[in-house]
C-alpha cells in the first residue's frame, strides 16, 4: 500500500501515516480489505 494522501480529522483517535511510505498490503487494515477481494491466482 502506498499512501498518496491523507486527511486529518478532529476526533480523539489519530492515525499516523506518512505520505509516500510504501507498506506491505498485509500491514494495513485497508490493504487487508482490498486483498480479501483480489481474484485467486
Amino acid at each position: 500500500m502506498l499512501v498518496i494522501a491523507k486527511r486529518d480529522n478532529d476526533g480523539q483517535v489519530k492515525v499516523v501515516q506518512e505520505i509516500g511510505v510504501l507498506r506491505p498490503i498485509h500491514c494495513t487494515a485497508l490493504g487487508k480489505v482490498l486483498a480479501a477481494y483480489l481474484p485467486d491466482r
